[in-house]
């Protein structure tokens, strides 16, 4: 049985609509009980009531506060819940669909706001993971095919999801072993690089 701080982590990140969902079930089909998939903490949150802009109230800042700091706490409990899984069942990896220093790429003030307004040493939660692979959003190639697809709780606008994108890479883009893939590849492209990364960690 491997202990929790042997355990790797890889984040699949990037902006709405990269696909990141797509490529975590080919990895999950492709090495099976092998790596232990984390899943978004947002997502999780939209989906089971977290009121959602443009429904249930208006955008502000007010609201991305509340929502961050719940991804952030939900975030980790997930990752110990799914580290104490994967130690169960002699897993190597666990594969998370976006990570926790992503939040700051939604907060007005970037890096330096998270990290003082939720008391976190960011550049240790960075370093938490041992990889990262980004994803870029179709937003960026293929704006006509930009919407919802499998994720009926995303709220982001056309230009707000090349924003975000672009955001996301510079809050993980310091990290030793961060890698982004193109949102011109086909998806059998994306699928080999992320399989080629994972492999790495089994």
């Amino acid at each position: 049985m491997k202990y929790m701080s042997e355990i790797k982590k890889v984040v699949i990140t990037g902006g709405p609509c990269a696909g990141k969902t797509s490529i975590i079930n080919l990895l999950k089909e492709e090495f099976g009980d092998a790596i232990i998939t984390v899943p978004e903490a947002a997502t999780l949150l939209l989906a089971g009531g977290f009121p959602l802009p443009g429904k249930h109230l208006d955008w502000c800042d007010g609201w991305q506060y509340s929502f961050q700091k719940s991804v952030l706490h939900l975030q980790k409990s997930l990752e110990d819940a799914y580290s104490l899984m994967a130690e169960r069942k002699g897993a190597n990896l666990l594969l998370c669909d976006n990570g926790l220093p992503s939040g700051a790429a939604y907060m007005p003030g970037g890096i330096e706001e998270f990290a003082a307004l939720y008391e976190i040493d960011f550049e240790k939660e960075l370093l938490d993971y041992d990889s990262v692979i980004h994803l870029e959003t179709i937003a960026l190639s293929q704006p006509k095919k930009y919407g919802k697809h499998n994720n009926e709780n995303r709220y982001t606008s056309l230009e707000e999801a090349i924003k975000r994108d672009i955001l996301i890479k510079e809050v993980w883009q310091s990290h030793p072993r961060w890698q982004v893939i193109p949102s011109t590849w086909a998806l059998e492209e994306k699928f080999h690089k992320a399989k080629e990364t994972v492999k790495k960690y089994l």
